[in-house]
């Protein structure tokens, strides 16, 4: 089975949730405000490079308020913030998801979701 790209989701949750935006928000991939110098600065913070395609999608589209059912990827507007705090090991973390000390330097959470 082909993975779908990113514009084919886009149109999909378009079509499928559209009518009902004004109840289920968070459901569209709508326009990124991010600049390459934000996502520069949020991977220094993290001390990690994204992949390329998770940049594109970040210069892209706003992850910001998106959720997908139980999958939530933001709902403050501030996805960059979101990955500091989901990945950081500071009091301000919501968990640290990798147990005891450093958060290995090849994993990323991207996205929580109700278990």
């Amino acid at each position: 089975m082909m993975p779908l790209d990113f514009s084919t989701v886009q149109v999909r949750l378009d079509e499928r949730f559209t009518e009902n935006e004004q109840l289920l928000t968070g459901t569209k991939l709508r326009a990124s405000r991010l600049a390459e110098l934000d996502i520069n600065r949020c991977e220094r913070q993290l001390g990690l490079a994204f992949p390329r395609e998770f940049r594109q999608a970040l210069l892209l589209f706003d992850f910001g308020s998106l959720t997908f059912g139980p999958t939530s990827f933001c709902n403050t507007g501030d996805y960059l913030r979101q990955l500091l705090i989901l990945n950081k090991a500071e009091e301000e973390s919501l968990c640290q998801w990798w147990g005891e000390g450093e958060r290995p330097g090849d994993k990323l959470l991207v996205a929580t979701g109700d278990p």
